[in-house]
């Protein structure tokens, strides 16, 4: 079985109905989750049917495994804690209040429709409106972090083409690397 994808950043959600190789990949599973923190930990052995946060060892985008067994079943859902992480294994139409890993290794919150496409993962959270949530990778700051309303931040403000704007902009910003949801 292969499957094969490019990733923008540096990391990507991936559900397969096969268990994925390690060759070529690292996986992170959900392990632990506050409002403001969501932690992965490395999977020696990742399982069919789970939702991972995934990165390329090198610069292979293809995840092949042999003598698997590609199962029809659905994925189930890793929940630890107030948060969710869900697989999907076809293009799904989302509405509000749904969080997603963006090309820019940043987790976005979802205020309208967004259409999540087949083998990956999207995030909810069942407290009301999280903000301001990091994401830790084997206990370590990674690059990935949800920003929102009410940061005050200092620097040249950009929207998510990359185009310079000013501070009455609506909508998600990028300030020194991070984002924003200037509403």
């Amino acid at each position: 079985a292969t499957f094969s994808r490019t990733l923008a950043g540096d990391y990507g959600t991936i559900c397969l109905p096969f268990a994925p190789s390690t060759d070529y990949h690292n996986f992170y599973e959900l392990a632990t989750s506050s409002e403001t923190k969501l932690c992965f930990s490395s999977v020696a052995s990742p399982k069919a049917n789970t939702p991972y946060l995934y990165a390329r060892k090198g610069s292979c985008n293809d995840i092949v495994s042999s003598n698997v067994t590609v199962s029809a079943g659905s994925a189930a859902p890793a929940e630890v804690g107030e948060w969710k992480m869900v697989g999907t294994y076809q293009q799904t139409v989302l509405t509000d209040n749904v969080y997603f890993l963006g090309d820019q290794n940043c987790i976005y919150r979802n205020t309208g429709t967004l259409t999540i496409p087949p083998f990956r993962a999207y995030f909810e959270y069942s407290a009301g409106g999280a903000s301001n949530a990091s994401i830790f990778i084997d206990s370590n700051p990674t690059s990935l972090e949800m920003l929102e309303n009410g940061d005050v931040v200092e620097g040249v403000r950009y929207n998510v083409y990359g185009q310079p704007v000013d501070a009455n902009y609506k909508g998600l910003v990028i300030i020194n690397g991070k984002i924003y949801n200037n509403r």
